[in-house]
């Protein structure tokens, strides 16, 4: 027999005071609204032990209240709630509440323990629910909320919950099959969510060992958008996700650590670490609405995994944000003080970007401001045995794109890349600064700082920015520490590595098909690529007006206080449009002349004496207009 069964009741308010310890089939509320909402409480605390049986459910109708204290109000004695840790361990639902109100005091349980015995049970499934709050509450010391395992199904369902849903201190680990080769997934999440109106947080809680995703925010069928309003992921550790962890097993294209699509509210995400999984946070908003987001003190590593198909390595970004729409983001990747490492993040081997900030496409209006500061990347990978372009790297990737209307402030700073490279066809820079896309659309308005960043022996580029088809852009690079030297790159035919001089190609800027772009460079030394003198052009610092569109495309560049080591290479192609050529402090027409004068030098050496090693192609304009700098402040900073 069951300890409580309720059917069918209506108006009025049901109170279990006492506590209730059930070792049999559990507790059942179902179809509880006839004539009204009753209201069923417990606040003498429960320890349900079920076995293969729904321990707590609720369905159909009627609202229901577990309590932590005996006054349901926050104010009484302590009480505790239990499922599964007693003589009748729980190998089926633990809680279930369907079509039915959690009340104002909400459901809270100290801890849920199923072992599912890689049965198909679902161990927490949560489904229209109102707006009441749900919460595992822990002890406060890590596993003392319970563990959920050895489940071939999704762990936890979130569906149209409109509380708040918290799980702290908990282990959920061995989820989903484990089974398949490349590109099978099995469909089993952690905590799969749809409609989660009032946002999920995790706190001191560990999840391993899942075949698809840690959190999975899925869209609707057909493509429809999901609701997922704020997440938190605090003190967390997220580990070998999408089957990392199985040799010869996984799916990067669809999965990820955590994927969302259709985040909005406040993401924060603090003091956790993302490890081993195809990819760390992939996230993407609603189109219309805001979002605040702020990444501190994580540590990402390892979304790269050598695999043994024809399709090569496995692995993508750490962190990706789509800003989809209306929607305006906010984004903060560390410290947007610019002061505190401490709350940075860590970056190691990120297998395409360890961070990337993005308009979605070209029919986006937001606004987006993003400040990535004080943050440490690493890519450890280059002595791996892999094929070019599949080199684990960190790097960070901000494509401001959209209608005219959409609009994009950034800074880039004092963070600490360490032999990163950039991975894929182009193998671009540490930071790649994108402007717009070559796709009929002008793109709106950017600003961006890159300042105070050392970069050490990248694969490719130090920096790289490209301007298309974009309203106007403002760019300043200003004290950046730039280390060239050798790293040892794998050889393909003997399964070594063979010294590298890095980076290929430390500085390149494209403007092309209708792109606006006024870029400052100031006080940097780009140093030889090759470091043993056997390239004497100076592709080491290449600006490039490539043209391509209406003639309407246009660059204004500022040089002062640099050195390149091999010189600087400036090109207008013919159709191109205006290249001018900032004078400074300078009254020359000539180009060498004038990056002599504002303090540029070359292998030359002293400008006063000897111009440095300029090379020029087409028309560059000398002009005394100044470049326009980025102006005003960024929410969280100032440029």
């Amino acid at each position: 027999d069951r300890a409580v069964e309720i059917t069918g009741s209506g108006v009025g308010t049901l109170a279990f005071t006492g506590a209730i310890d059930e070792d049999g089939t559990g507790i059942r509320l179902d179809n509880n609204d006839q004539g009204g909402n009753a209201t069923i409480t417990f606040s003498g605390g429960l320890a349900l032990d079920t076995g293969a049986g729904t321990a707590f459910a609720a369905t159909n109708g009627g609202i229901v209240e577990v309590c932590d204290d005996d006054a349901c109000d926050g104010t009484g004695a302590v009480v505790v709630n239990t499922i599964g840790t007693g003589a009748v361990p729980v190998t089926g639902t633990a809680v279930e509440v369907a079509a039915t109100t959690i009340g104002a005091a909400g459901v809270s349980v100290r801890s849920i323990d199923v072992d599912g015995g890689g049965g198909a049970s679902t161990a927490i499934s949560l489904d229209t629910t109102g707006g009441g709050a749900f919460h595992v509450t822990g002890t406060g010391a890590g596993g003392s909320g319970g563990t959920i395992q050895d489940i071939e199904a999704d762990a936890v369902t979130l569906s149209s919950t409109g509380g708040l849903v918290t799980l702290e201190d908990m282990i959920l680990q061995d989820i989903g099959d484990m089974s398949g080769g490349l590109d099978t997934p099995s469909g089993h999440d952690a905590i799969h969510g749809q409609q989660v109106d009032g946002g999920l947080r995790l706190d001191n809680t560990t999840i391993r060992r899942i075949s698809d995703s840690a959190i999975n925010g899925s869209t609707f069928a057909g493509g429809t958008l999901t609701s997922f309003v704020g997440l938190q992921i605090v003190d967390s550790v997220l580990e070998d996700i999408n089957r990392y962890h199985v040799a010869g097993t996984g799916d990067d294209s669809t999965e990820s650590i955590v994927v969302i699509q259709g985040i909005s509210g406040t993401v924060t995400v603090t003091g956790s670490t993302f490890q081993r999984g195809a990819a760390g946070l992939d996230l993407r908003t609603p189109t219309s609405g805001s979002l605040t987001m702020t990444v501190q003190d994580n540590a990402f590593a390892d979304t790269f995994k050598g695999i043994s198909f024809a399709s090569g390595a496995l692995g993508r970004e750490c962190i990706i944000l789509d800003v989809d729409g209306s929607t305006d983001a906010v984004v903060h990747i560390g410290d947007p003080a610019e002061t505190m490492a401490a709350l940075g993040n860590s970056f190691d081997d990120c297998a395409t970007d360890a961070v990337r900030i993005s308009h979605r496409n070209e029919t986006a209006t937001g606004d987006i401001d993003v400040i990535v500061s004080r943050n440490t990347f690493t890519g450890s990978g280059f002595e791996d045995d892999f094929g070019l372009g599949n080199f684990p790297n960190s790097s960070v990737l901000i494509h401001s794109r959209g209608t005219s209307a959409a609009t994009l402030d950034g800074i880039v700073s004092h963070n600490t890349f360490t032999q990163a490279g950039d991975a894929g066809a182009g193998l671009l820079g540490n930071i790649n600064l994108r402007i717009g896309d070559d796709t009929g659309t002008t793109n709106g308005t950017t600003q961006l700082r890159v300042s105070d960043n050392t970069m050490t022996t990248p694969l490719e580029q130090f920096i790289h920015v490209f301007a298309s088809e974009n309203t106007a852009a403002r760019v300043l690079l200003k004290d950046n520490v730039l280390n060239g030297g050798t790293v040892l790159f794998p050889d393909a035919d003997d399964g070594g590595s063979f010294p590298t001089q890095v980076p290929f190609n430390p500085f390149t800027v494209l403007v092309t098909v209708n792109g606006k772009l006024d870029l400052t460079v100031d006080n940097h030394d780009f140093p030889d690529h090759d470091d043993g003198g056997s390239f004497t052009d100076p592709e080491n610092f290449f600006v490039r007006m490539a043209g391509g569109g209406t003639g309407a495309d246009a660059l204004c560049l500022f040089l002062k206080n640099n050195t390149s080591e091999f010189g600087y290479r400036l090109r207008q192609d013919a159709g191109a449009g205006t290249f001018n050529l900032h004078r400074g402090l300078s009254s020359s027409s000539v180009p060498a002349t004038i990056l002599a004068d504002n303090n540029n030098t070359g292998s030359a050496g002293n400008p006063a004496t000897t111009p440095p090693n300029v090379v020029t192609v087409g028309t560059i304009t000398p002009s005394n207009t100044v470049c326009a700098a980025p102006t005003g402040t960024i929410t969280g900073g100032t440029f």
